[in-house]
């Protein structure tokens, strides 16, 4: 006899460390993106590249997982979320902290970002949204919502934290006491606490991916909510990537100065945790196509404020806050709605492939952006156009018809 839904109370009193152990391991592998431009200028100085030299390994770093994100996916469906995310957690830790040993040789920084890359595709989002989605059901939106906030934490703190070591122990220091400490400290929490086993009290448990309902491979991407949600976010993180990466640079452009353009770039990290935790809050208890929609259409009024028509600090700050709540909001959807239209038998090779699109997306991006301010002196063209693309996103949200019901396999 199948056991019954378990309540949202008995999973999070089973579950909460399988949660909070994947929000830190997914905050290790934010902190690469969120962190880099406090590396930039110093590397930049001290080996003799030009910026964009620098930012290569960032392009290097976020272009693997567009290929790789799909077979680590199926490595996560057969071996579980737990098997790949401890020895890829200690490849990572290694990896980021051998970059500190550049020499100045390009072609070795490049080298450096490849072998980091490919160690960090063991522990992208991929891995700890899987291992959340199998052991949550009732309560899955608000407990996706909380494991990715981690982005959102890294956002937050890695301007501080990374900059403080720079300053005061120089960068190649810097690499390596922040792999170790923020790794480190991923590391024994997932050693201890990130398992799909059920608990003692807690909600049984399939134990095998195969055992799981859902749809097969081939289907999944066949699948017109699958294909709709991934157009979505490549196209939005196309825009994301180019204004985000560059969202200092933009509030310089606006009038601030560097101290305060990087203060106001650092509060998108507080308002995405909000607007993960509100968003997935709200997947457990509707199923309107308005929250979809609206979680990628609010970057369009950040945009718009972005624009400094109102010639405002205030305007400013409010656009940046919008735009991280929407972000977070936007990423949330994602996961949910991944596992609700493709279910959980091969969640891996279908979120990562999700996945794929948004890292592909914040792999270009920058590059692309840059490219626009060399050619008109100004981010507002590029911000102009990513207005319409936002809500375009979004309307290939909306329309996406009932979660499907997919067979459930014998008693387990």
């Amino acid at each position: 006899m199948a056991e019954p839904n378990p309540t949202a109370e008995q999973e999070w009193k089973a579950y909460w460390p399988v949660v909070m152990s994947a929000m830190l391991g997914m905050s290790f592998y934010a902190t690469v993106n969120y962190s880099f431009d406090q590396f930039a200028a110093p590397v930049e100085k001290a080996l003799g590249f030009t910026r964009a030299q620098v930012f290569w390994g960032l392009f290097i770093f976020n272009m693997l997982p567009v290929p790789g994100g799909p077979l680590v996916g199926a490595l996560i469906d057969r071996f579980g979320p737990r098997k790949i995310a401890l020895p890829g957690l200690v490849l990572s830790i290694g990896g980021f902290a051998a970059l500190s040993q550049a020499n100045g040789s390009f072609v070795q920084w490049c080298g450096l970002w490849l072998m980091f890359g490919l160690c960090a595709l063991l522990i992208k989002s991929t891995v700890w949204t899987a291992a959340v989605t199998r052991v949550f059901s009732t309560s899955r939106g608000f407990a996706l919502s909380v494991m990715l906030c981690g982005t959102a934490v890294a956002e937050a703190v890695a301007k501080l934290y990374p900059n403080w070591l720079v300053v005061h122990h120089g960068w190649r220091f810097a690499y390596v006491a922040l792999a170790v400490s923020w790794g480190g400290l991923a590391l024994v929490l997932v050693l201890l606490f990130f398992r799909e086993k059920a608990v003692k009290g807690g909600p049984a448990l399939p134990q095998a991916a195969a055992s799981l309902p859902g749809l097969g491979t081939m289907d999944a991407f066949r699948s017109r909510p699958i294909l709709r949600v991934g157009a979505a976010n490549l196209i939005s993180s196309l825009v994301g990537g180019s204004i985000g990466m560059h969202i200092s640079l933009v509030l310089k452009d606006a009038g601030l100065d560097r101290g305060t353009a990087a203060l106001v770039a650092a509060t998108a990290g507080i308002s995405g945790i909000a607007g993960k935790l509100v968003t997935g809050w709200l997947c457990d208890r509707t199923r309107s196509s308005w929250l979809p929609f609206s979680s990628f259409a609010l970057a369009a009024l950040g945009y718009g404020l972005l624009l400094n028509q109102l010639h405002s600090t205030a305007g400013l700050v409010l656009g940046v806050m919008i735009l991280g709540y929407g972000s977070g909001a936007a990423f949330q959807v994602t996961a949910y709605l991944t596992g609700r239209y493709g279910g959980l038998k091969n969640f891996g090779k279908i979120y990562g492939t999700m996945g794929s699109m948004i890292m592909l997306g914040a792999a270009i991006g920058p590059v692309f952006s840059g490219k626009v301010h060399d050619m008109f002196g100004s981010y507002q063209p590029l911000i102009w156009a990513g207005i319409p693309i936002v809500l375009l996103a979004a309307l290939l949200t909306v329309g996406l018809g009932p979660y499907p019901e997919f067979p459930k396999p014998a008693d387990t």
